[in-house]
């Protein structure tokens, strides 16, 4: 037997209580602690730059549907414009002269639409004969607007609207110039 002076020690044993150690699971030096942030890090990094590309795509794509949306908008808009223009012309052609006044012989309605949808402005200097009629027998440009839409519009409606009266049996021609500023509508 054992001969022991004292009464036997008694031992608790604590479950968390860890032999040794500081109690990391980490051991070592910590370069396996760094690799797994840094491993971390780049997966974090790589998943915000995937996430960002997702989204510049998807606002790129809205800014070209809005943009294809206003374009179309603009077409349809000029194509109406278009259309209504070439409507009053077909009604403007059809009705006598508008007045027996030179001022009235050239209307903003006269506006070739050609030159309207080019923004064409410009000048133009012509010069008409009138017959013993008393209608214009020639029209010619003598200074260009630089636009030969606008020069031929100026003549197209001196020689569909001027009226003079008739010259007396055996007199010659008679020659008028006149210049034609054409602005565009504001």
């Amino acid at each position: 037997m054992i001969d022991e002076p004292s009464p036997a020690r008694i031992t608790v044993l604590d479950p968390d209580a860890r032999p040794g150690g500081t109690g990391s699971r980490f051991t070592g030096d910590g370069r396996n602690l760094r690799v797994a942030v840094l491993v971390v890090l780049v997966v974090v990094l790589a998943a915000s730059v995937v996430a960002v590309a997702f989204a510049v795509n998807a606002g790129i794509g809205a800014a070209r549907q809005e943009i294809a949306a206003r374009r179309a908008e603009d077409q349809a808009r000029r194509r109406r414009a278009v259309e209504a223009a070439v409507r009053e012309d077909r009604a403007r052609a059809a009705r006598p002269p508008d007045s027996p006044n030179p001022a009235g012989w050239i209307t903003p309605d006269d506006y070739p639409m050609a030159a309207l949808r080019n923004n064409e402005e410009g000048t133009v200097t012509i010069t008409w004969v009138v017959d013993g009629d008393g209608r214009v027998a020639d029209c010619k440009t003598l200074r260009t607007s630089g636009h030969d839409s606008l020069d031929r519009a100026a003549c197209d409606a001196i020689t569909r609207r001027a009226r003079y009266p008739a010259a007396p049996s055996g007199s010659l021609p008679r020659v008028f110039t006149r210049r034609v500023a054409w602005k565009l509508p504001r």
